[in-house]
């Protein structure tokens, strides 16, 4: 990710999601980007179960996943308030 991760590796399918969740907030698409927050809380959660991520991808990805739930908090349409004319 960043210019001083040395040797870190990345985990594509990860990076994969969230791409698309930048993507689809910067797009302010409300529905696809708390989807893509959920598949990514999911693919965490089973990659680290399964063994598949590396002491240093598991605090990487925790504390993106942080990151990113602080960001979409808000961001879906049930929590908008109801307009009214």
């Amino acid at each position: 990710m960043g210019m001083f991760d040395f040797g870190k590796k990345e985990c594509k399918p990860l990076e994969a999601v969230l791409f698309s969740l930048q993507m689809n907030m910067s797009n302010n698409y409300k529905d696809a980007t708390c989807a893509d927050m959920a598949k990514l809380e999911a693919l965490y959660e089973a990659l680290r179960k399964n063994g598949e991520l590396n002491e240093k991808q598991m605090v990487h990805y925790a504390e993106v996943i942080d990151e990113w739930k602080a960001k979409t908090k808000n961001f879906g349409y049930k929590n908008q308030a109801p307009t009214r004319k």
